[in-house]
């Protein structure tokens, strides 16, 4: 199963949850996803993929293009690597579409 890309606007939430010890507004957030500074958009991008609560709706503050190239570059730190390793692959199933294997979310009988 395939999500469907939407693109959606930087969110308070997105603040609470991703950038609590930052003093950033929705738009810094905007202005860093929409600069040329990959370095600024890679901080936005891991800083929600690691926090959000909502990563798959949030990650869509992204154009397609650079939200793609963002998930495809991204390292698992070690830190926390078990719950982020998981994460990223479901990330990369759901919105690339490819096929990674998931073992903690196969059926089991």
């Amino acid at each position: 199963m395939i999500i469907k890309y939407s693109k959606t606007k930087p969110n308070s939430d997105i603040l609470k949850h991703c950038f609590w010890e930052y003093k950033l507004t929705l738009q810094d957030i905007e202005e860093y996803i929409n600069s040329n500074d990959i370095r600024l958009k890679k901080f936005v991008f891991e800083k929600i993929f690691c926090n959000s609560h909502n990563v798959l709706n949030d990650l869509m503050i992204f154009d397609k293009d650079s939200l793609f190239k963002l998930i495809k570059s991204y390292n698992v730190p070690n830190f926390n690597h078990t719950f982020l390793d998981l994460r990223y692959r479901i990330v990369k199933h759901l919105l690339l579409g490819e096929d990674v294997k998931i073992p903690e979310l196969k059926w089991k009988l």
